[in-house]
């Protein structure tokens, strides 16, 4: 049995389940503890920022947990954009809170930044912590990229459709034009009005001609609308056509 703390911290409970040919007892369940110390890094992963309407900031505060602090020390943080800003506020025996705090100046859109804590100890020089979330311009796309899988091609299969809604932030500026293309070709794009000038739908489904073999394509198609700040919308997606054999 190999458990795997990539990842992990603090206390971390499992189930394993045993199954014999023993006539009386057929199953049996394991209960698995366990607590994963962190020398130097943050308490989580990742965080996600949300959705944040341009032009407005937002404050989050993380955790940055140092085992020993007579031994180890946070020498400074870094961050991969001078949009987001990482300060410590305060320090206990536990580990450090640093305020994470993210600026107006990030195109709209998703965003994906770091930040690295760095630390005087050689063994644990850094520690990374991923930040995530989208940056609300005039105009939105939900989701921001579509996964279209499609197995036993030619039978009904919903998989070979998927919707995106596009949203206009802005009541005094009702979009008057929204359309869609596929520049390599492979999606048919419908564009329906939900709210006049307000919301709108695009469905995307996959042409017959792309389904007749096992494939994966990724590509990128573009919603246009009259909005001057949100032309085009890019909007990611990725195509896995498998034939069950």
């Amino acid at each position: 049995m190999t458990f795997n703390s990539h990842n992990r911290r603090g206390l971390q409970n499992k189930t394993v389940t045993v199954i014999s040919n023993d006539p009386s007892n057929g199953t049996s369940k394991l209960l698995i503890a366990a607590f994963v110390e962190v020398e130097f890094g943050f308490k989580t992963t990742s965080v996600r920022l949300g959705r944040v309407p341009e032009g407005q900031s937002v404050e989050k505060e993380v955790e940055l947990l140092i085992k020993d602090m007579k031994k180890t020390k946070l020498t400074k943080l870094t961050t991969s954009t001078p949009f987001l800003a990482a300060k410590e506020i305060k320090s206990d025996s536990n580990g450090v809170t640093i305020k994470l705090t993210l600026s107006p100046g990030l195109p709209p859109g998703a965003f994906l930044e770091n930040v690295i804590a760095h630390s005087n100890n050689d063994s644990f020089p850094e520690a990374k912590l991923t930040v995530s979330g989208s940056i609300l311009g005039d105009v939105s796309v939900a989701p921001e990229a579509l996964m279209l899988y499609v197995a036993e091609p030619g039978k009904t299969n919903p998989n070979t459709s998927r919707k995106v809604t596009i949203t206009n932030h802005k009541p005094n500026k009702p979009l008057k034009k929204v359309t869609a293309r596929d520049p390599d070709g492979r999606l048919d794009l419908v564009v329906n009005t939900i709210e006049n000038g307000m919301r709108f739908e695009v469905t995307a489904t996959v042409k017959d001609k792309f389904l007749s073999a096992d494939s994966t394509m990724d590509g990128t198609f573009i919603v246009m609308t009259d909005n001057p700040k949100a032309k085009e919308l890019p909007v990611k997606y990725k195509i896995i056509v498998q034939n069950k054999k």
